[in-house]
């Protein structure tokens, strides 16, 4: 059996850009060893639905020694390096030259793909083809992107996460939307009110729904705070990232901005409304059932569009 070392660094859209590649190598080769190193936090959607074995985590000290300028590895790091066949790194730009030079130096296959934002093929689907084409799997006599952009959640963990959605004032069985207003750039936000005013046109149309924050929309709280929610609309602050997953599961639509939620909100099925800047759209642009809505400044996209849209996504007049 193989033990193979993947690598990708960064926020939890970095990460669920490599989904369809994670879920080729598991259906591929179901005997390797899967071992991941990113943020501990998000890896964990990989780990809890079993497309990968091990979780390591990108702060640790053992992978922090392949970063080390002492021109030789850390015993740990030497150690650990060693019980792997191969390491694959999916990067941006220049990330990631030092830890190949390190691993080069212990004698390990190393590959970094590497994407640059000229690329015409998105950050996803070109991470995909690169995957593929390294481990030598033929376009034609294999499964294609689309059969992996979404997140084997079981069904068991959907079964026993509706108690929970009922807690939150929505009842089994009810349709539901998800609405996360923040991004990590500031100038990626659509503004607070505009998704204020589209859960309001929900919540008339008789359609509950949460809306979700996090550590990025933390200069958002003083704001939401204020704001009062349409009646059958519950705030969810900081939730845990597989519980997200499953809410997301569950509901009916979602709606964000170019956020890691976002692409997790596609990467769990979901039908999404999302509010883009132009020159992201390319690039960025997540997976599976999502209707963009771009602009080159996001506060430009208008409300009435955005409250259409949901109209239809969830068959309501």
């Amino acid at each position: 059996m193989k033990s193979v070392l993947l690598v990708r660094q960064g926020g939890l859209g970095d990460l669920l850009a490599v989904l369809p590649s994670l879920g080729f190598l598991r259906a591929a080769f179901p005997s390797y060893r899967l071992t991941l190193v990113c943020r501990e936090e998000y890896g964990r959607l990989f780990l809890a639905t079993g497309m990968v074995d091990v979780l390591e985590a990108d702060s640790g000290a053992r992978f922090s020694g392949l970063f080390s300028d002492s021109g030789s590895l850390p015993d740990d790091t030497a150690s650990w390096l060693a019980g792997f066949d191969l390491v694959l790194g999916w990067m941006q730009g220049p990330a990631g030259r030092v830890m190949e030079k390190s691993i080069s130096r212990s004698g390990k296959p190393c590959r970094r793909i590497v994407y640059e934002p000229r690329r015409e093929l998105s950050v996803s689907r070109y991470f995909f083809e690169a995957t593929k084409e390294y481990f030598k799997v033929e376009a034609a006599n294999s499964p294609g992107l689309d059969d992996f952009i979404f997140l084997p959640i079981a069904s068991e963990k959907r079964v026993s996460s509706r108690s929970a959605i009922e807690k939150l004032g929505i009842r089994c069985g009810e349709r539901f939307a998800v609405i996360h207003p923040g991004a990590g750039n500031r100038s990626k936000r659509w503004p607070l009110q505009n998704f204020l005013t589209v859960a309001a046109h929900l919540s008339r149309k008789g359609v509950p729904g949460l809306l979700v924050t996090g550590e990025a929309e933390a200069e958002l709280e003083t704001e939401l705070d204020r704001a009062v929610l349409p009646r059958s609309w519950t705030r969810l602050t900081k939730p845990d990232i597989l519980e997200l997953a499953v809410y997301l599961a569950e509901s009916k639509l979602y709606i964000g901005n170019d956020s890691g939620v976002t692409h997790l909100a596609a990467g769990c099925g979901t039908q999404v409304l999302a509010v883009f800047r132009r020159e992201n759209e390319s690039n960025w642009r997540p997976n599976g059932r999502v209707l963009l809505f771009s602009a080159e400044d996001v506060a430009s996209v208008s409300v009435e569009s955005l409250k259409i849209a949901a109209s239809h996504a969830l068959q309501i007049t």
